[in-house]
């Protein structure tokens, strides 16, 4: 019960008004916000606590048999079973890209992943990423190669982010080329600095192009789709793009190659606490 006291005249005399109001329904909603978001807080903390666990429990073992089947390939040389091991570790690293991805779009959802942002060469993140992905670009008999920039290219952003959305876009590039080339074009000025992914492979209709960023979407569907994946991972680099605080954007001709852009701010003064304020412009 809430009283209020409040003076006033009454009958050319001093007289002092009393007002009651009974706030139970009042004090008891408030209670039960207070206990939701308790209740919401702990559930938040109980989800974060597993997806660790479950990032655990699912890539290690995963990892483990991968790594055991090419052990097992190396040493059987050019025998039968050769395929046999070849297709446990296809089948595995396909498994454990599906799992990584479902991970990682669960911790976005969760917002479990946190930018640590620094100033970062834009140019060595897309050389480390080149790197780890050259055999399956050796494979496939296509040339990888990193174009710098004229002017400087450090970004601020999360370097460990900034790699992985490099690997999602060149990993991408490799698999839907099937000759000629991949190329990172690194673009620079005062303000932003671009990161161009540019393959020679089957493009993208223009038609399916506004839904291409979608969770689970992918331009070819069903058992006979041409090229496998969740469809998860151009979904996860662009939210991955907007944690380190830049965007991305797509050119393609169906049948012509692909053009995948990541516009970044340059990299600020280390005495500063965030970011500054940008503009990506159009590309000419």
């Amino acid at each position: 019960l809430e009283v209020h006291e409040k003076p006033i005249a009454w009958e050319g005399r001093e007289a002092t008004l009393v007002m009651f109001r009974d706030v139970t329904a009042q004090m008891a909603l408030e209670d039960n916000l207070r206990r939701s978001k308790e209740e919401a807080l702990r559930v938040a903390n109980l989800k974060t606590a597993f997806l660790a666990n479950m990032s655990h429990e699912l890539r290690m073992p995963l990892a483990s048999i991968i790594g055991y089947a090419q052990l097992i390939q190396e040493g059987l040389g050019d025998h039968e079973f050769t395929e046999f091991t070849g297709s446990i570790i296809s089948g595995g690293n396909r498994l454990l890209e599906t799992i990584n991805s479902v991970l990682d779009l669960t911790r976005l959802d969760a917002d479990a992943i946190e930018a640590q942002s620094r100033p970062v060469e834009a140019s060595a993140v897309a050389r480390e990423a080149v790197g780890m992905l050259q055999a399956l670009a050796t494979r496939k008999n296509l040339t990888v190669e990193v174009q710098d920039a004229d002017e400087d290219d450090t970004v601020f952003a999360d370097p460990t982010i900034l790699r992985r959305i490099l690997n999602n876009l060149i990993g991408n590039a490799i698999k839907f080329t099937e000759s000629g080339s991949v190329r990172i074009l690194i673009e620079a000025d005062e303000q932003i600095v671009r990161l161009h992914v540019i393959d020679t492979g089957v493009g993208i209709d223009e038609a399916f192009i506004p839904q291409l960023f979608e969770e689970f979407t992918q331009e070819s569907s069903g058992f006979d789709r041409s090229h496998e994946g969740s469809g998860l991972g151009l979904a996860i680099t662009k939210r991955l793009c907007r944690l380190i605080g830049g965007r991305i954007d797509v050119e393609s001709i169906k049948g012509n190659g692909s053009t995948f852009t990541v516009t970044l701010p340059h990299a600020e003064p280390p005495d500063y606490d965030s970011p500054p304020d940008y503009h990506p412009t159009a590309r000419s």
